[in-house]
């Protein structure tokens, strides 16, 4: 029967194997986002999932649809999550907004 302390190690050192995979796709992220091509492509998908607008809008009769609104936030994270990878491995990394 495993102690606590080997419980404790095991659970380090998961924790750390997921840290590492998660600073090497933070590694790729900004080896694809910072060339010409990757700065297009994502400064596209800034503008394509309006990132700066806002989340819930009205139809022209003025009602809000919150799926709709989910869907859009979802789609906003998604680019969020890729600017949060590339600024993980360069706090510099710029915002295309």
């Amino acid at each position: 029967m495993d102690t606590l302390s080997e419980k404790r190690a095991a659970l380090a050192s998961a924790e750390t194997d997921r840290q590492r995979r998660e600073e090497r796709i933070a590694q790729v992220a900004l080896a694809v986002f910072q060339t010409t091509d990757g700065q297009e492509l994502l400064a596209h998908l800034v503008r394509r999932f309006d990132l700066t607008g806002r989340v819930f809008l009205s139809s022209d009769r003025g009602e809000v649809n919150a799926v709709r609104a989910a869907l859009r936030d979802g789609e906003r994270a998604a680019v969020r999550h890729l600017i949060d990878l590339c600024r993980r491995a360069d706090k510099d990394f710029p915002i295309p907004l």
